[in-house]
């Protein structure tokens, strides 16, 4: 597939402690292919939200919820594994995502050898849940599986691009 035009926006308030932060994520993609087996289409990606920052020296704790969706308008109406033609041009989901960050700073002057040092010990907990949405009726424009690596504990997706939103009720611990 070829992006034709694509406008993404991401806004956010600042993020201040004791202070609601509102989130705006959206991006409005055309995709064009020359194969006319293939489905072609506008992809419209919107996620709404707000986090609450609680944020002191010795610890954080971030409560979010957003309001994950996504619109298609397809141009040509025919299934992308099978040729068939498609019930839906304009499927779409439209799901909640929750989550809850927290984590703990502690602090210590030592030294070892001689040398002084500070030790630090950072415990985290990370609960992600986003409800399951069957979405086998729409495309795979651009979407893909990230590496699994230690960040990818703390991200809300495990996907690339937007055309899933993939369920979760899971817990991360860091230390």
């Amino acid at each position: 597939y070829q992006r034709l035009p694509q406008l993404t926006l991401k806004l956010a308030t600042d993020e201040l402690a004791f202070r609601p932060t509102w989130l705006l994520t959206t991006q409005l993609t055309q995709f064009v292919i020359n194969d006319k087996e293939s489905a072609a289409g506008t992809r419209l990606y919107l996620e709404p939200g707000f986090k609450f920052p609680m944020i002191s020296s010795w610890g954080f704790l971030t409560p979010t919820l957003k309001a994950r969706s996504v619109f298609y308008a397809l141009d040509e109406s025919h299934d992308l594994s099978a040729g068939q033609p498609l019930e839906e041009t304009h499927p779409s989901t439209v799901t909640p995502t929750v989550s809850l960050d927290g984590g703990l700073n502690f602090s210590r002057e030592t030294s070892w050898f001689g040398r002084r040092y500070t030790h630090t010990l950072e415990p985290r907990l990370y609960y992600l849940y986003t409800r399951y949405q069957e979405q086998s009726d729409q495309p795979l424009f651009d979407t893909g599986f990230i590496t699994f690596d230690y960040n990818q504990l703390w991200r809300e997706s495990r996907f690339t691009g937007y055309d899933r939103i993939d369920d979760a009720n899971q817990l991360s611990v860091g230390l």
